[in-house]
């Protein structure tokens, strides 16, 4: 287990550079990282801190951000930093799992196709309808649309990373996800079922056909307080490590 999660972590590296760049080292292990073509995302802009924050290390990352006029302030940090909490960060405890046996024993739905950005790339526009609908009214339709262009831009510059769609018999996108696949590991993020399409094995049925199309041990990460963390432990999936994510966000008149 110890190599493979060297190697997740190996991968969690490069899969972080293929949107983010360092744009600003605070001190020795804490680095801001910066996302230009998608500046508003808080995945892509966010500071990874090794060691504990201190009250002058939020003082300059205020004053970055009030330069580059973001809206939120985000650190990931693989240890509990109290300090960020007293000053009005949500803190949330996310899980890196990783499948590494090809083993799938939920139910399969024999009614779903699989095919990807880079065979029909088509495909994708009924993806970002779905974002839309579903994400829009919590983070406007013209982020959903930047975001998602941003991926399939990606996609089709990379050969690492795809847009995985389950497909239904009338040939409608009911779920997908995309990976990043490097070699070692697989990567999964982003998964999504349509809610009419839930209970229905969709997720489970997605995941063990990408598990055949890359024969390598999956990883992901999962919320604490996601319910969809259990699902992945019903399929196999095991706790490999986690990290802390700390996030505030700031009006208008802040920016």
């Amino acid at each position: 287990m110890k190599e493979l999660e060297k190697a997740v972590l190996e991968s969690e590296e490069r899969f972080v550079l293929m949107f983010s760049n360092p744009i600003q080292t605070i001190r020795d292990g804490i680095v801001r990282y910066g996302d230009t073509l998608l500046p508003d995302m808080y995945d892509h802009n966010f500071t990874w801190a090794k060691g504990s924050i201190t009250q002058k290390d939020l003082l300059v990352l205020e004053a970055l951000r009030t330069e580059r006029k973001e809206a939120h302030l985000k650190i990931e940090s693989p240890q509990k930093q109290d300090i960020l909490i007293k000053n009005g960060f949500k803190e949330e405890l996310i899980h890196t799992m990783i499948k590494a046996d090809d083993a799938f024993h939920f139910p399969q739905n024999k009614d779903l196709s699989f095919s990807s950005f880079k065979k029909q790339p088509d495909l994708m526009r009924q993806v970002v309808e779905l974002e839309v609908l579903y994400y829009g009214p919590s983070y406007g339709e013209d982020f959903c649309r930047r975001r998602w262009k941003r991926y399939a831009d990606k996609a089709a510059d990379d050969p690492r990373l795809d847009i995985v769609f389950a497909v239904s018999k009338q040939e409608e996108v009911v779920g997908y996800c995309y990976i990043f696949d490097d070699g070692a590991v697989t990567a999964l993020d982003a998964l999504f079922v349509i809610p009419s399409m839930r209970h229905r094995y969709v997720a489970s049925t997605l995941l063990k056909h990408i598990r055949q199309t890359y024969p390598r041990p999956l990883y992901l990460h999962a919320s604490d307080e996601e319910t969809s963390k259990d699902m992945y432990l019903k399929l196999g999936f095991l706790f490999v490590s986690k990290q802390y994510d700390y996030l505030k966000l700031f009006p208008e008149e802040e920016r």
